[in-house]
């Protein structure tokens, strides 16, 4: 039965690690030129697109971290930036 237990969080670690492999392959043609660069080849409402995509990524990297260190993110801050962030998100759309 101890076993069983153990396995659980080494199959949510590994779940977790692939996932965010996924989240940094999707990242790397952003951070492979500076910010500044990419921003001036935008259009105005790419360019707010991109900033809330950016800060809603990191806000959701921070609520994961949370939750690996055993803290509750949803009586968090991090959880009104991430309700704020999908609210400019759906009026961008």
């Amino acid at each position: 039965m101890e076993t069983v237990k153990q396995d659980i969080p080494k199959k949510a670690v590994r779940a977790l690690r692939a996932r965010l492999h996924v989240v940094k392959k999707h990242l790397e043609p952003i951070f492979e030129k500076p910010l500044n660069e990419i921003y001036s080849k935008l259009p105005l409402s790419e360019r707010y697109e991109l900033e809330v995509l950016l800060t809603y990524s990191l806000n959701t990297l921070y609520y994961i971290y949370l939750r690996t260190q055993g803290s509750d993110p949803n009586n968090h801050d991090v959880m009104k930036e991430l309700v704020r962030k999908r609210i400019y998100f759906i009026k961008s759309i």
